[in-house]
């Protein structure tokens, strides 16, 4: 096979049996240097070997001028200025982070756009700005960030900032929720459970709900011991109701607490227990549930 590799000197040389003067190229062919003449000639001239190993010389150029160097340098600029941005946000300097994260941002950098449509959504360094919040979180869900798919999935969900889009939603939700994102879960599990996006499955709703229980999320702990306790899903088990509210009760929410002290008082899954009851409904009260209060004053607590 030819290798195109062209030697830029042209040799020149007399043509003895022709008495013309014939135009030569050094060129490779199967791996080997030799001249080739527009005319013909005695006296080929000898060609360096090494031609068939240099790369053509516009090649070389395109190496030199090539950006790997300083595109590493504006991805560690990047970098450097989403470290600044995050320091300033710390610190409460909401403007400048605004700033560094921007510029960082514009880099690409998918931490900082995510955190810049964090920024937008809630109005911090500038004001509030749902649309602008939309722009930087697709940026950052594009790149396969799961907290920015997430939150861009709560944005078609509610409508701010884009046009309300429960399919669009559910379809952020799934691949937030696949990367193991906890609130994508519990929110994709909600997803299901109410047919919003996709067609109701309670049975795939109790799966989400169960990933993100084991996570540890509160809400999705308290309504997966809803569908244990209400057999909707999965197959009735108040006892494994009784261990998931109180999981979540134990974490401070105020409806697993009501609703665990009213498994206590009937004896759901658990052994009556009116005084269990009685703390429960107390610590549900403390925060406002009204139903605890109207328990407690049920119970003379």
């Amino acid at each position: 096979m030819k290798n195109t590799n062209i030697c830029l000197v042209v040799l020149g040389f007399l043509a003895i049996s022709l008495g013309a003067h014939a135009s030569c190229t050094c060129t490779c062919t199967n791996n080997q240097a030799e001249a080739q003449c527009t005319s013909p000639a005695d006296n080929k001239p000898v060609c360096a070997a090494d031609i068939c190993t240099a790369p053509p010389a516009a090649k070389q150029i395109d190496q030199a001028a090539a950006p790997g160097n300083a595109n590493d340098e504006i991805a560690a600029k990047a970098v450097d200025d989403n470290r600044k941005g995050l320091l300033a946000y710390s610190q409460g300097n909401y403007p400048e982070a605004l700033r560094l994260l921007t510029l960082s941002a514009e880099q690409n950098n998918v931490y900082s756009e995510y955190k810049l449509g964090y920024m937008y959504t809630k109005g911090l360094g500038t004001a509030k700005d749902d649309a602008q919040a939309v722009i930087w979180y697709r940026k950052a869900a594009d790149q396969g960030n799961a907290d920015a798919q997430n939150a861009l999935a709560n944005k078609y969900h509610s409508g701010l900032g884009v046009a309300k889009d429960e399919v669009a939603a559910f379809t952020l939700y799934s691949k937030s929720a696949e990367q193991g994102n906890v609130s994508a879960q519990a929110n994709l599990a909600y997803m299901y459970q109410s047919g919003r996006g996709v067609a109701k499955n309670l049975a795939a709703a109790v799966i989400w709900y169960k990933k993100a229980a084991e996570q540890g999320d509160a809400e999705a702990q308290f309504s997966l011991g809803n569908k244990y306790h209400n057999g909707q899903g999965i197959d009735k088990d108040d006892a494994q109701a009784i261990a998931w509210y109180r999981k979540a009760a134990d974490q401070g929410h105020a409806d697993a607490q009501y609703t665990l002290g009213y498994m206590y008082q009937n004896g759901y899954g658990i052994n009556k227990d009116v005084v269990e009851a009685g703390k429960w409904y107390r610590k549900a009260a403390d925060q406002g549930n009204s139903n605890a209060v109207a328990s407690l004053k049920g119970i003379g607590g």
